[in-house]
């Protein structure tokens, strides 16, 4: 049974303002303690973008809408897993040995997170199980950015547009705040570079690949990080 134009509309607005709440109201306020092992930590990343995929899908089939539409195209796509890749170490090399300096001289006194995810990252093996999560986390999190922004596009026009692209990077910052306050600050930043790549052609598979490769990259930083 198909929904009214309206009430799909209610609905998927609802939902993303109810979780943008949440971020701030509950991740902002009190920084999450991370799990005690690592299959805890991966399970829960993994069963959190399994939830944000399930979500779009359902919020999409109640707009009519589909996954091409959101700019998931089969046409050229050799090219835009080149671009993807090139965004993806392009984008960290600017987070990562440009603006993450810049933040940490800043503000070169932060207080360490309770629990640092680089703790998790010590065992050579375990890399081989972080790869495949961060390329899921890559997929789930692209997927809420477009999903936000072409909805706020359609609903609000391009003014929706640019409220949406400042208002998905400091939230993804925010949810970034268990790395510590400089990292939530990157990883916003990064957000940001995300939407553009993403409204430079509107293609999801290019930021995908970019957010994935930005991600396998990090996780092979960390690795090395601990090694040194």
């Amino acid at each position: 049974m198909k929904i009214p134009k309206r009430a799909a509309f209610f609905i998927s607005l609802s939902v993303i303002i109810l979780y943008w709440l949440y971020v701030i109201i509950f991740t902002a306020s009190s920084v999450p303690v991370l799990p005690d092992t690592l299959n805890a930590i991966l399970l829960s990343i993994v069963k959190n973008k399994i939830i944000f995929i399930i979500a779009v899908i359902v919020l999409l089939k109640l707009e009519g809408d589909s996954f091409r539409g959101l700019g998931f195209r089969k046409e050229k796509l050799f090219i835009q897993l080149l671009f993807g890749i090139s965004f993806g170490f392009i984008t960290w090399i600017l987070v990562n040995i440009v603006f993450n300096p810049l933040i940490s001289a800043v503000n070169p006194h932060e207080v360490k997170p309770v629990s640092d995810i680089l703790n998790y990252m010590k065992e050579p093996g375990s890399i081989y199980l972080w790869i495949p999560v961060v390329m899921l986390a890559a997929f789930s999190e692209e997927l809420q950015r477009i999903f936000v922004l072409t909805r706020f596009e359609k609903w609000f026009g391009k003014y929706g547009l640019y409220i949406a692209v400042i208002i998905t990077s400091v939230i993804f910052g925010i949810g970034h705040l268990y790395q510590g306050t400089n990292a939530a600050i990157g990883t916003g930043i990064g957000g940001l570079f995300n939407s553009f790549v993403y409204l430079r052609k509107r293609s999801a598979i290019e930021v995908i690949v970019s957010h994935a490769i930005f991600n396998i990259l990090s996780v092979a930083g960390a690795y090395m990080m601990n090694k040194a």
